[in-house]
């Protein structure tokens, strides 16, 4: 688990880190897609989350939904291509699931990758999560954060 100015990121997910976003690879070649637990944080209070219809098919880097904020509304760019096979109804139910565990409960939507591993050679994983996010958090000019335990 990398630990970069106070915030969690798994190893063993792949970022798109310019997106705030994840992906991981379940055991049936799904892929799973959230938001990292700097979004959860630096974003503030998620208010709604509504994903793109199941069967929609999404571009890499592209929306998959959109996020409500205080005053703001933002795009779930997903870090790999493919279609929508399903969402999480608890995270639209109560948003603050995405805030408080984003990598689990959290979870935002679930596509059926269309070139995984062309996908996944453009995103970050393992030991370069590190130093990839303590440079955009540098850029976002942020000293230390908090992870997403809101305690």
């Amino acid at each position: 688990m990398a630990i970069v100015r106070g915030f969690t990121f798994p190893d063993e997910l792949y970022y798109l880190v310019e997106a705030n976003t994840w992906g991981r690879v379940e055991p049936d070649g799904m892929v799973t897609v959230g938001v990292t637990s700097y979004a959860s944080v630096t974003y503030g209070d998620f208010l709604a989350f509504v994903p793109k219809r199941i069967g929609t098919e999404v571009e890499w880097n592209r929306g998959a939904g959109v996020l409500e904020m205080n005053k703001t509304i933002g795009s779930i760019r997903t870090p790999v291509a493919g279609v929508i096979v399903a969402s999480n109804d608890k995270a639209e139910e109560r948003p603050a699931l995405i805030n408080n565990d984003p990598y689990q409960s959290g979870w935002l939507v679930k596509i059926r990758p269309v070139s995984l591993e062309q996908d996944i050679k453009k995103l970050v994983t393992g030991a370069d999560i590190g130093a990839a996010f303590d440079h955009l958090m540098y850029l976002d000019g942020i000293e230390e954060g908090r992870d997403e335990r809101r305690g």
